[in-house]
């Protein structure tokens, strides 16, 4: 899971908890708007150019999801342990 989630383990306190979530937030806005400018700028009509923003969107959103319930479940874990 540590190599799938690289910012699981750096959540060591709520300070750290609360950054790596907010950055799980951004990472889907900050795909489509990164695929959605490269199709312009490649010249790719208008309908694959929003299908494809649309579909990167929802492929990292979906990973930042499991990522960011992932990071609780284990900071939580963590936490109740000692």
């Amino acid at each position: 899971m540590r190599y799938i989630f690289p910012f699981n383990s750096s959540a060591t306190n709520v300070y750290m908890l609360i950054a790596i979530t907010m950055s799980y937030i951004s990472f889907p806005i900050m795909a489509f708007l990164v695929v959605h400018t490269a199709c312009v700028f490649l010249g790719v009509p208008t309908h694959n150019t929003q299908f494809s923003a649309a579909t990167a969107f929802l492929l990292v959103g979906i990973y930042s999801i499991v990522g960011a319930i992932t990071m609780y479940i284990g900071y939580f874990k963590r936490k109740n342990k000692r």
